[in-house]
């Protein structure tokens, strides 16, 4: 009983102290979670980026895969085309109206989280014809054919270059360590 009473009293003498004490771990977690939290947006960021690039490569791919390429048959897509065209009729949509569609929508994520000049590149590699417009796309996107049918697609280091600075590492944790 007397170790409580003790307890007590000293609690009672060091109340102010115990409260800074107090608020100032209070504070320094609070500091804490606030850079957490920090460093979560920045990834999440950065892994919605890297999925809209992949998305915008692939989408580019597909445009000039049709343009140049003749699809072979198989079975398979031909069940894919029909899902497509029913899906397409349900909703009283064209081809070319859906694509222009997602498209926009492609773009204006673009637009969101990159600017307005990748935006508008990307919208010439997708709604120009790749084959009258090679010449001017040349600069982001190489076609190449071995054979008649057999190619390849790529992405130039110009394109590329576009979207390094949105992929860059933050590195300045460690500029502290290492001068």
């Amino acid at each position: 009983m007397e170790c409580i009473i003790n307890i007590i009293k000293f609690l009672d003498k060091h109340n102010g102290f115990i409260m800074c004490f107090l608020t100032l771990v209070i504070v320094c977690l609070t500091y804490i979670q606030k850079n957490i939290a920090k460093k979560k947006r920045k990834d999440d960021l950065f892994k919605i980026r890297l999925e809209v690039y992949n998305e915008i490569v692939e989408e580019i791919r597909k445009h000039y895969h049709e343009a140049y390429e003749p699809e072979p048959y198989n079975e398979e897509m031909e069940k894919q085309k029909a899902y497509e065209e029913d899906f397409l009729s349900f909703n009283g949509l064209t081809k070319e109206q859906y694509k222009e569609i997602f498209y926009i929508n492609l773009i204006s994520k673009v637009r969101w989280l990159f600017n307005d000049k990748i935006a508008h590149m990307v919208k010439n590699l997708l709604t120009k014809d790749p084959v009258k417009y090679s010449e001017e796309n040349k600069k982001y996107v190489l076609i190449t054919f071995y054979e008649e049918v057999i190619g390849t697609f790529c992405i130039t280091e110009e394109f590329t270059k576009l979207f390094d600075k949105y992929f860059k590492l933050d590195n300045s944790f460690l500029k502290k360590f290492f001068r």
